[in-house]
């Protein structure tokens, strides 16, 4: 699912809230919530691939078990 369709299915669901109370709550930290997804989804777009962690953070793996985590990722 892209972020756009995750976003619009969203936004359906909060359209459908009738309590008042939970309305005035999606209002007051809606935005907030969109920002910091918003901001995960960037540091996630920029990140380091999984060859670019097997030779720092995951050095110690052998190379089957890479093997066995590249075949996971695919």
């Amino acid at each position: 699912v892209s972020y756009e369709e995750l976003k619009a299915k969203v936004n359906v669901m909060l359209e459908n809230v009738t309590d008042q109370a939970k309305k005035q709550k999606i209002q007051e930290y809606g935005s907030a919530c969109h920002k910091i997804y918003d901001e995960q989804q960037k540091s996630n777009l920029h990140g380091h691939s999984l060859e670019d962690y097997f030779q720092t953070h995951l050095s110690w793996l052998t190379d089957k078990q890479k093997n066995e985590l590249r075949k996971m990722k695919e």
